[in-house]
C-alpha cells in the first residue's frame, strides 16, 4: 500500500491527504455534534418530564379528589399535598399527559408496612403489554433512598428492565410526611430514535459536504499544482543533463510560483554552469594534449642532450610522418638538429686539420732527421732545400690559417650553444606561462564552487520555507533536496576538477625541471665547447710559431756556409718542436675521437683529408743530391743578413 501511494503523483497524494483530513474533522465534527445533540435530546426528555409532571399536577388538582396544591418548593416542579388515602386516577388522565408531554407517569404511594413506594397509577408497561401496577420501586436504587429523604432524583433508571430517563418527586401530607411520589420517565428508545434521526441528517449533509469539499480540493490542487507538475518535469530534465526543457510562465505569487521562478532561475544558472564545465573539460583536453607534446618534447631532447653529452653527434631528432613532430616546438627540433649539424661540421673539419697537423708533423719530423743524418750533403742540397722549406712555409702558413678558421668556428659553435640554452629559457618561460594558466584556472573552478555552495544555500533556504509550509510544502521540500543533491554533485566535480588541474600543475613544474636540466646539458657543451676553442687556438698559436721558426731556418741555411755546426743544432731543435707539435696533435685527434659524427660530417672529413694529404706529401718529398758546398757556402756569406750577424753569430741561434 505504502508502495502504492508513493508512486503516486503529488495531486492524488494531496486530495487522499486532505480526504483524510476532512473525514477526521468530519469525525470530529460528528462526534462534537453527537454529544451536543445527545445533550439536547437528554435536556429535551427532561423537559418532557417536567412538562409532564406540571400538567399531571394540574389535572391532579383539579380532577382526582384528595390531591391538592401546596406551597412551591425549591427544586420541585410539583407541590402536591396527598395525605396517603385512597384516591382514583382516570388511567385517560395519564395517557393524556403522555400525549401532550411525550413522557409516562406514574403515581407511587408509601406502603410502610413494606418500606418501600408502590405503582398506583401509571401507564408505564411492562414487557409483556400490561400495565406495570401493583409494583414497587426498586429500593435499593438511588430513587428509592432520594424520595425518602425528601428529595428529587433524575437520572437513567431501568424500570422492569427497560431504560427509562426519569424525574422522581416526593409527594408528601399537609403535616410534611411523604406519602407517595410522583415519576415523569421518557422512554430512552424513543431518545435513541430521535438521536438516530439526528445522526442520519447530519451523516448525509456530512458525506455531501465531504465529497464536494474533496472534489473541490481536488479540482484547486490540480490547477494550483499544475505549475509545479511541470517545474517536476523540468527537474527531472535537469537531473537527465537536459536544460533545453522550457519553464513554463507562472505568475502566481505563492510558493508554487516562487518555486517555478526559483528552478527556472536555478536551470538558467546549471545550464551555464554545464557550459563552463564543458568549456573546462575541452581546455583540459587541450591542455592534455600540450602536456603530452611537451612530454614527448621533453624525452626527445632529453635523449638527444644525452645523446651529445656522450659525443654521439649521429643522430637527429627526427619527425616521422606517422608520427610527426609537434608543430609548436618544430622550430626548437630544427633548432637543435641545426646546431648538431653546425657542430658536426666544425667537428669534422677540426678533425680533418688535426690530421692534416698531425701528417705535416710527421712531414716535418722526417724531414729534420733526414736534414741531421745528411749534414754532410746539405750544402750540396742547400738550394732544393730552402725551396722545400718554402713550400713547407706555406704550408704552416695554410695550416695556421685552417686553425684560425677552426677558432671562428669553435666561436660559432659557441653561440650555437648559447642560442641552445637561450630556447632551453624561452621552454622554461613557456612552463611558467602553463603554470599561470593553471592558477587562472583553479580559479574558475574555486568560481564553480561558490556557484554550487551558493546553489546548496538556495536549496537550504528553500528547504527551511518548506518546512514552515508545513503539508503544502512537502512537495517543494523534496525538489530542494533534490537540488541541494544537484548542488552537491557540482560541488563535487569541481573538485576532481581542481585536482586534475593539480596534478596536471605537479607534472608541468616536473617538464620545467627537465628542461631547466636540458639547459644545464646545454651548458656543459658550451662549456666544451669553450674548451675545444681553446686548444684550437692553441694549435693556431703554435702553427703561427712554426711559421716563423721555418721562415727563421730558410735565413739560417743561407748561413749555413759559417755554421754548419748550429745548422745541426737547428734540426735537432726544429725535430723536437715536430715531435712536440706531433703529440699535441695525437692529443686533439684523442679528444675529437670522442665524438661520433654522422655519414656526412663523416663524408666532410674523408674529403678535407683527402685535400689535405696532397700538399703535405710535396712538402715532405725531399729527395737529396749532392751540390757544390763552396758555391753555396760563399753564396751565403755574401747574404745581407749573414754580413749584418757575422760578428755575433754564436749568440743568433738562441732565438730558435
Amino acid at each position: 500500500m505504502m508502495r502504492v501511494f508513493r508512486r503516486m503523483s503529488l495531486v492524488p497524494k494531496l486530495a487522499i491527504l486532505t480526504g483524510l483530513s476532512m473525514s477526521l474533522m468530519a469525525g470530529m465534527m460528528v462526534v462534537v455534534i453527537l454529544d451536543v445533540s445527545y445533550e439536547n435530546v437528554r435536556r429535551t426528555a427532561e423537559l418532557q418530564g417536567h412538562t409532564a409532571l406540571g400538567v399531571f399536577e394540574d389535572y391532579a388538582v383539579e380532577g382526582v379528589d384528595g390531591i391538592s396544591i401546596g406551597p412551591t418548593r425549591s427544586d420541585h416542579f410539583t407541590s402536591m399535598i396527598w395525605d396517603g388515602d385512597a384516591i382514583e386516577v382516570p388511567q385517560e388522565m395519564l395517557d393524556r399527559v403522555t400525549e401532550l408531554a411525550y413522557a409516562r407517569i406514574t403515581l407511587f404511594r408509601f406502603d410502610p408496612a413494606v418500606g418501600g413506594f408502590q405503582r398506583l397509577f401509571t401507564n408505564v408497561t411492562e414487557r409483556d403489554g400490561s400495565l406495570a401496577t401493583e409494583t414497587v420501586l426498586d429500593m435499593q436504587g438511588p430513587a428509592h433512598a432520594a424520595l425518602l429523604a425528601d428529595d428529587i432524583y433524575e437520572g437513567y433508571t431501568e424500570i422492569l428492565g427497560i431504560p427509562y430517563l426519569t424525574h422522581y418527586e416526593p409527594i408528601v401530607s399537609s403535616t410534611g410526611r411523604v406519602t407517595g411520589a410522583v415519576a415523569a420517565a421518557v422512554p430512552q428508545a424513543s431518545m435513541s430514535e430521535t438521536l438516530s434521526g439526528i445522526v442520519r441528517g447530519l451523516a448525509f449533509w456530512l458525506v455531501l459536504s465531504l465529497l464536494v469539499g474533496i472534489a473541490t480540493t481536488v479540482v484547486a490542487l490540480f490547477f494550483l499544482l499544475r505549475p509545479l507538475a511541470q517545474t517536476t518535469r523540468v527537474v527531472s530534465a535537469m537531473a537527465r543533463k537536459d536544460f533545453n526543457v522550457e519553464m513554463p510562465k507562472v505568475r502566481s505569487e505563492d510558493e508554487v510560483g516562487r518555486v517555478a521562478r526559483a528552478v527556472s532561475d536555478l536551470r538558467a544558472d546549471l545550464a551555464e554552469g554545464a557550459r563552463i564545465a564543458a568549456e573546462a573539460k575541452s581546455r583540459e583536453a587541450e591542455r592534455e594534449r600540450q602536456r603530452l607534446e611537451q612530454v614527448r618534447v621533453v624525452d626527445e631532447l632529453k635523449d638527444a642532450l644525452s645523446r651529445l653529452a656522450n659525443g654521439d653527434l649521429s643522430r637527429r631528432i627526427e619527425s616521422p610522418a606517422d608520427n610527426p613532430f609537434p608543430e609548436t616546438y618544430e622550430a626548437l627540433r630544427e633548432s637543435y638538429n641545426a646546431v648538431i649539424e653546425r657542430i658536426g661540421g666544425v667537428l669534422g673539419r677540426v678533425t680533418t686539420i688535426a690530421q692534416g697537423v698531425r701528417k705535416g708533423s710527421q712531414a716535418i719530423t722526417q724531414a729534420s732527421r733526414d736534414l741531421s743524418t745528411r749534414t754532410e750533403t746539405q750544402a750540396a742540397t742547400l738550394e732544393e732545400s730552402a725551396a722545400a722549406l718554402n713550400e713547407l712555409t706555406v704550408s704552416v702558413r695554410s695550416t695556421a690559417e685552417r686553425a684560425a678558421g677552426a677558432e671562428e668556428a669553435s666561436d660559432q659553435n659557441r653561440s650555437g650553444a648559447e642560442t641552445g640554452a637561450s630556447v632551453v629559457g624561452q621552454a622554461v618561460e613557456a612552463m611558467q606561462g602553463i603554470e599561470k594558466s593553471s592558477e587562472q584556472i583553479t580559479r574558475i573552478i574555486g568560481v564553480i564552487d561558490d556557484i554550487a555552495f551558493q546553489t546548496n544555500l538556495l536549496a537550504l533556504n528553500a528547504g527551511v520555507e518548506a518546512a514552515r509550509a508545513g503539508e503544502a510544502g512537502r512537495g517543494f521540500a523534496v525538489v530542494a533536496s533534490e537540488v541541494r543533491l544537484l548542488a552537491q554533485r557540482a560541488s563535487d566535480s569541481a573538485r576532481e576538477i581542481k585536482g586534475l588541474i593539480s596534478e596536471s600543475a605537479h607534472q608541468v613544474e616536473t617538464g620545467s625541471s627537465l628542461v631547466n636540466r636540458a639547459g644545464a646539458s646545454l651548458s656543459d657543451i658550451l662549456e666544451r665547447a669553450q674548451r675545444a676553442a681553446s686548444l684550437v687556438a692553441e694549435i693556431a698559436s703554435a702553427a703561427s710559431e712554426q711559421a716563423n721558426g721555418l721562415k727563421e731556418i730558410n735565413t739560417g741555411i743561407n748561413q749555413l756556409d759559417h755554421a754548419t755546426q748550429q745548422n745541426r743544432a737547428v734540426a735537432e731543435e726544429t725535430t723536437a718542436s715536430a715531435s712536440d707539435l706531433l703529440s699535441q696533435s695525437d692529443e686533439l685527434l684523442a679528444a675529437l675521437a670522442e665524438f661520433r659524427l654522422d655519414a656526412a660530417g663523416l663524408q666532410l672529413a674523408d674529403k678535407a683529408k683527402a685535400q689535405a694529404d696532397a700538399p703535405t706529401a710535396a712538402v715532405v718529398d725531399v729527395s737529396p743530391r749532392v751540390a757544390d758546398w763552396k758555391a753555396a757556402a760563399d753564396a751565403a756569406a755574401k747574404a745581407p743578413r749573414a754580413q749584418k750577424q757575422a760578428a755575433p753569430a754564436s749568440g743568433s741561434w738562441h732565438e730558435f
